[in-house]
């Protein structure tokens, strides 16, 4: 009996110690890919065009919360309590996290025309940054 709970205790551990090497390989390798890709743009870009597209960056990366409206624990919750109400609450998260989205792209372009208009460059950072945001959704 002792044997069995013990087996059964190994092989759990065993499985959780490989979840949690395949996430940390993940978070590695993601950090590697993103040091390599920043390290060639700054490289393509030079100084002060790299300066420009990190400040777009910045600005991007305030934004993403207004996108992300913090529904991530949110909508576990829901879903494990109200598993019959499953489609209702997708929705609601979904054109919440749509809300959060426009607001966001309308706080960028306020920004961004207000603060950026003598900056052709930074405008172009900005709209290039965009899809990111749409990651976020």
């Amino acid at each position: 009996m002792l044997k069995r709970s013990v087996f059964r205790l190994s092989s759990s551990l065993l499985s959780l110690s490989k979840d949690t090497g395949a996430l940390m390989l993940e978070r590695v390798l993601t950090m590697a890919v993103g040091i390599a890709v920043l390290s060639i743009v700054g490289r393509a870009l030079g100084p002060i065009r790299f300066g420009q597209y990190s400040y777009a960056l910045s600005l991007m990366a305030m934004l993403v919360p207004l996108v992300c409206v913090g529904l991530h624990a949110i909508l576990v919750r829901e879903l494990s309590r109200f598993q019959d109400f499953e489609r209702e609450i997708l929705r609601a998260a979904v054109l919440l996290r749509f809300a959060g989205l426009i607001v966001a792209l309308l706080t960028l372009a306020a920004y961004v025309g207000l603060v950026g208009s003598g900056s052709i460059e930074l405008q172009w950072h900005a709209l290039l940054l965009v899809p990111g945001l749409f990651g976020h959704v």
